[in-house]
């Protein structure tokens, strides 16, 4: 494999890194909750699955503003 120059300047790759920090930060979190999803069990794994769903949403909210994108190009993501 090559890495060609004028093909990997158009790919759309941003980096900040207030942001970068931010983003890994509720990674790590969801790494760890999903280590406690694991053995959870009940009323117990309802909640962790509640907060799971919550960071992955801040995770997807950072990285659509760390690209800039809209309602409209959030809504054609899926």
């Amino acid at each position: 494999y090559r890495f060609i120059r004028q093909y990997l300047e158009i790919l759309p790759i941003v980096y900040d890194k207030k942001q970068s920090a931010a983003i890994a930060a509720q990674v790590q979190l969801l790494l760890e909750l999903h280590r406690e999803l694991e053995t959870a069990n009940g009323q117990q794994a309802q909640q962790l699955a509640g907060r799971i769903a919550h960071v992955e949403g801040k995770v997807d909210g950072l990285v659509c503003g760390l690209y800039g994108l809209n309602e409209g190009e959030i809504g054609v993501l899926g």
